[in-house]
């Protein structure tokens, strides 16, 4: 992060509001614009982009679109909660591919699949194999192999494996649905979305909006920040004043929360903008606003 956050509360909520948005879209560039003048770039969505494109090419649609779609399931886990919580805190500690699947894709914690999840994203992210043995307790050990004719998305061992290798039998195979994976990343990310529209989503970051900023998104600003806000803000007021009743009203809603003299700030940029509004117009909404000759 290369600014310092805003300590007006508004402005900060919008740039909270930004970032969610970069975080959670899907984009083959590595960099791209949310309008307003501001661009970023977010590892995990040019990761899903590129998975998308790997999972349709021959040579490339198994491990490597499973590989994305398990690291985009961990990143979002670790990053978002539902606004009511609903992980169990004794848990608090487990991984974010755990609280992403009990959180947003109804696969429970500690259940068949939450573990295969888990036990999976272990096994090829930190030693690209396909098999998982618990050298802790030796109770969740896993010998996986990628099938996408299965139904569901794991079709579980009919005997629990030891973790002995020379025990191994078919019985102790546990198979994987590769595309189905995949797809579990696309429904997060669209749930994720909706959740943040809907305001139902929070930052379970211990950094916050910091962090998040830090770590996982980088934004730039074609103008400073603070246009940004104030060009947002405009578009708001253009919708107000321009759309029809359902799309005035949702555009009031949101600007209510604002203050007035942000809004009549907002209010002049957009009467001076060319292809905005004229004064005369705007003056029906904002009677304070004046333009100085």
């Amino acid at each position: 992060m290369n600014f310092s956050l805003p300590t007006d509360p508004h402005e900060l909520e919008w740039l909270t509001q930004v970032a969610i948005d970069a975080h959670c879209q899907v984009n083959s560039s590595a960099r791209f614009s949310l309008g307003h003048g501001v661009w970023c770039n977010s590892a995990v969505s040019l990761l899903l982009g590129e998975t998308k494109s790997a999972s349709l090419k021959k040579y490339s649609g198994t491990l490597l679109p499973l590989l994305g779609a398990l690291s985009a399931l961990d990143q979002y886990g670790a990053c978002y909660s539902p606004e009511t919580v609903i992980f169990p805190t004794e848990y608090s500690k487990k991984s974010g591919i755990i609280k992403s699947a009990h959180n947003f894709l109804n696969i429970p914690v500690n259940s068949r699949d939450s573990d295969a999840l888990y036990a999976i994203r272990n096994s090829l992210m930190h030693q690209s194999s396909l098999i998982s043995v618990d050298i802790v307790k030796n109770v969740k050990n896993f010998w996986f192999e990628i099938n996408n004719k299965i139904g569901g998305i794991f079709s579980h061992a009919t005997i629990p494996w030891d973790g002995v290798y020379s025990s191994r039998c078919e019985e102790n195979r546990t198979l994987v649905n590769s595309e189905k994976i995949l797809g579990l990343a696309y429904k997060l990310v669209k749930t994720l979305i909706k959740d943040h529209q809907e305001g139902k989503l929070r930052l379970a970051l211990g950094g916050g909006l910091e962090e998040l900023l830090s770590n996982y998104v980088h934004l730039e600003f074609s103008v400073s920040r603070r246009d940004s806000y104030i060009k947002y803000i405009a578009t708001k007021i253009y919708e107000e004043i321009s759309c029809q009743p359902a799309g005035a009203k949702l555009a009031k809603e949101a600007l209510s929360s604002v203050p007035q003299s942000v809004r009549d700030e907002a209010a002049l940029w957009l009467i001076s903008e060319e292809g905005g509004l004229d004064l005369e117009r705007v003056a029906r909404f904002y009677p304070s606003v004046k333009v100085v000759p």
